[in-house]
């Protein structure tokens, strides 16, 4: 019986001691995935890319029907000229730091200056960035 085999089996008989425990987290993160997980995986990858593929030369056609086939080359193209929405991740990251935008950092304060301290400094300067950044 490996070490792993166990472990698990006093996790499930709850004689796991919390250096036990600890051995048992270490050894399930360092497990491998098995072949036929990768191969899930893939699979899925596979067909989400086919539907995103499938959706945008819908949303291309549904465009350029709009438009009709006989309005002037300049207007058939506009939706490239339109500004794009932002993707999912800098939208996570903007509500991310909404929160740091709503505090005041008076700007005689350097950016070093400390504001909060809860098992994290947040400084002036982290204000100062957070708000650059959402105004990209």
């Amino acid at each position: 019986m490996t070490e792993l085999q166990t472990l698990k089996k006093k996790k499930r008989m709850n004689k796991a001691a919390p250096e036990d425990l600890t051995r048992l987290k270490l050894l399930q993160d360092g497990e491998p995935l098995s072949a036929a997980d990768l191969e899930k995986a893939k699979k899925r990858e596979a067909d989400r890319k086919v539907a995103d593929k499938a959706a945008f030369e819908a949303k291309k056609k549904e465009k350029s029907s709009e438009l009709g086939p006989l309005a002037p080359p300049e207007l058939r193209h506009q939706e490239s000229l339109d500004i794009p929405p932002d993707h999912p991740r800098i939208v996570q990251m903007k509500e991310a730091l909404l929160p740091f935008t709503q505090i005041e950092a008076h700007d005689s304060r350097q950016d070093e200056f400390v504001l909060f301290t809860r098992g994290v400094s947040i400084t002036a300067g982290d204000v100062r960035a957070a708000r650059k950044a959402m105004k990209l």
